[in-house]
């Protein structure tokens, strides 16, 4: 199998898969002047970045998903959707944090400015590469519709590794509200 470019965060930035056969790949970020580059710098490896995503994740939503416990199906529905929205997030903040030391210094700050492109792309590569959270299909449709991901992108912006349960939960209420509104129309 080798190495082989799996998907385009921006440009420089791809998501390449390694190994010798489908059951030892293993996926990376790596940076690259063109996808056709034999050596690519690794940037992150999926492993790693999914092993602290989780960690943060436990701990940023412990507490709504205790509020919701007894929720109907539809505010369950947004959860599950707005999970997978934060874990873009931590996804993107994680890289951001400990992915681009590699880099030229100009080369990361030009990355940082396309964030909401790289996570879209992230996303992506979550929903097909993922199966740990499965969004419902009607979600699918909406999230992961450009136009619409960054406008919901947007209401969770403010939610980091270090976020507060408040914080947390005032973008799952500005989130609920906003795709219910989607729904609607």
């Amino acid at each position: 199998m080798g190495l082989a470019v799996i998907g385009k965060l921006i440009d420089n930035l791809y998501i390449i898969r390694e190994g010798k056969n489908s059951i030892e790949a293993k996926d990376y970020i790596a940076y690259m002047k063109s996808p056709e580059e034999a050596n690519p710098v690794k940037v992150l490896g999926f492993s790693e970045i999914k092993a602290n995503v989780r960690r943060g994740l436990d701990r940023l939503i412990k507490s709504l998903s205790e509020d919701l416990k007894n929720a109907d199906s539809r505010d369950f529905s947004n959860f599950i959707a707005f999970l997978f929205l934060i874990k873009v997030k931590l996804y993107l903040d994680y890289i951001f944090k400990k992915g681009l030391e590699a880099l030229p210094l100009m080369e990361a700050i030009s990355i940082k400015k396309e964030n909401t492109n790289i996570a879209y792309q992230i996303a992506l590569y979550l929903k097909d590469n993922e199966s740990d959270l499965v969004i419902p299909e009607a979600y699918q449709k909406v999230l992961l519709n450009q136009e619409l991901f960054e406008k919901f992108f947007k209401i969770i912006e403010d939610v980091t590794f270090r976020s507060n349960q408040y914080v947390v939960k005032r973008a799952f209420v500005n989130f609920s509200t906003e795709i219910n509104k989607s729904f609607q129309n």
